[in-house]
């Protein structure tokens, strides 16, 4: 199979002659640039011409002779993060960044690993909703350069699997960021007509974006990425009601009017944290591919989730623990952290192997080739079982 036959075999829920593999393909399932760099230092490989695609986390694309080389199945289609480089101030080791929504960033290239929130949201000291009506809501066509995207869908290889990435965060997650923490989870609770005016204001956002570039894309769209991250360690960072009430309807308004336009396409859908609880409800409004796959948060042990729900939704990411193994285990932790999580998640298809969100900076060269090297030497099918 080539990789695009790969990955869709995995879509459709059937085992391929390899289990497919994703790197760079969307913004949360990529590599540090620092991390990439070392890695390929380590083994005197050239990093060719490779695209940081998000400068806000510092993660790259690899070169495509280095997809190629590493046995990567997926190309990305979508915004870069930073639209207009001008933007960046730099005052010594501190460059700051304020996005399109007004959102402030700020890096210290000394200690950060990439750019954090800082200072006060956009939104932060609106009192009522006419107030926060007054915002100018950005709008995609003002900042995405569309002519760059077309010639690029134009350029990408027929064998690849083609993932076509989201413009900004989740309707929850840009509430919070507009709005502040704070401010939005009171908005939820008290005030629910102004957090409902937002999330629509948003939504009309996201709709614009997948209107504008899935006409780009066309019937070679074969994934589509759509975010929001609703759990944490342990728990939901609202309660199912709440998600069901405020969050859920407007999810399948989006992913039908995605559907209506890429109707071949699969839904991918990020969400961090222990959220197995709302995996029949992101059934429900149409997502087929859930990532990261935390397999280490509360509930979502992979034998567990893939026994549960595995027939109806396409398991993306889960192989290995980017917040302990991969950055201070050992190599052989590393091995083993990937023989189990492919060996629980990728029977019967339905598994693309990712890491757990993106590669940090903190990884060293010799994990990084620990998990590649075992994922190269399990990722064969044969007969229903791995090689």
């Amino acid at each position: 199979m080539n990789s695009r036959e790969r990955v869709l075999a995995a879509l459709n829920h059937r085992e391929a002659d390899l289990i497919p593999f994703d790197l760079g393909g969307t913004t949360v399932t990529s590599i540090s640039a620092v991390a990439y760099e070392r890695a390929m230092q380590a083994r005197n490989i050239p990093c060719g011409k490779s695209v940081m695609h998000d400068m806000i986390q510092q993660i790259v694309i690899p070169s495509p002779e280095n997809l190629d080389l590493l046995g990567v199945d997926t190309v990305r289609l979508g915004p870069p993060r930073i639209h207009d480089l001008g933007k960046l101030k730099q005052n010594g080791d501190m460059t700051d960044y304020l996005d399109e929504w007004q959102i402030p960033w700020q890096m210290n290239k000394s200690s950060d690993f990439y750019f954090n929130e800082v200072g006060n949201a956009p939104l932060s000291s609106c009192v009522d909703l006419a107030d926060i009506m007054k915002y100018k809501f950005p709008d995609p066509a003002d900042y995405i350069d569309w002519g760059a995207l077309k010639a690029k869908s134009l350029a990408i290889p027929a064998d690849k699997a083609l993932v076509v990435d989201r413009n900004c965060a989740g309707l929850f997650e840009m509430g919070f960021r507009i709005r502040n923490y704070e401010n939005f989870y009171t908005d939820l609770a008290a005030e629910p007509e102004t957090a409902e005016y937002l999330l629509d204001r948003i939504l009309e956002n996201k709709i614009r974006y997948w209107d504008a570039i899935l006409s780009i894309a066309g019937e070679r769209a074969d994934v589509v990425a759509e975010c929001d991250d609703l759990g944490t360690q342990q728990n939901l960072i609202v309660s199912p009601e709440m998600y069901r009430s405020l969050l859920k309807p407007r999810q399948k308004k989006l992913f039908s009017f995605i559907k209506s336009k890429a109707p071949n396409a699969k839904i991918f859908f990020h969400s961090c944290g222990a959220i197995t609880e709302l995996i029949p409800d992101f059934i429900e409004v149409g997502i087929d591919i859930l990532n990261p796959v935390q397999t280490t948060a509360a509930g979502m042990a992979p034998d567990r989730i893939k026994r549960e729900f595995g027939r109806d939704i396409v398991f993306w990411g889960g192989g290995v623990n980017t917040q302990e193994t991969l950055p201070r285990g050992t190599p052989q932790q590393v091995r083993d952290d990937v023989k189990r999580s492919v060996e629980a998640l990728s029977h019967g298809g339905g598994y693309v192997f990712a890491t757990i969100h993106n590669i940090q900076a903190d990884v060293p060269p010799e994990n990084f080739w620990a998990m590649l090297e075992q994922f190269q030497a399990i990722r064969h099918y044969k007969k229903g079982k791995l090689k």
